[in-house]
């Protein structure tokens, strides 16, 4: 959000995009409470040619007002060891890459 993506979005070109979300939901998708976040979002992927979505495992099963895109349209999938194994195995199974983040140490 903001003047980058109040421009025109399909005058930028991302090798990658990391993106992150309100909700993943495998039927959902990846969604966002809001219309013009989602919008924004959506015009930055068809921008992108690698879109990574960054999830802890709070949003997983979760589903928002608003759908950004598909599970199958991302690439990659980094998240935490929190996140259901049986949808991550079935988010692997669409060809998204998908990576476990370890446990955070103490500090």
């Amino acid at each position: 959000m903001g003047p980058i993506t109040d421009g025109t979005p399909s005058d930028l070109h991302f090798d990658k995009l990391f993106l992150g979300t309100n909700g993943i939901d495998l039927e959902r998708g990846v969604t966002t409470p809001n219309l013009a976040e989602a919008e924004a979002k959506r015009a930055m992927i068809r921008s992108a040619r690698e879109t990574i979505l960054v999830a802890d495992s709070s949003k997983f099963g979760r589903a928002a007002f608003a759908r950004i895109c598909g599970v199958e349209r991302l690439h990659g999938l980094i998240t935490d060891e929190g996140a259901p194994a049986p949808v991550r195995e079935a988010i692997s199974r669409l060809g998204v890459r998908v990576i476990v983040a370890p446990p955070r140490g103490p500090r």
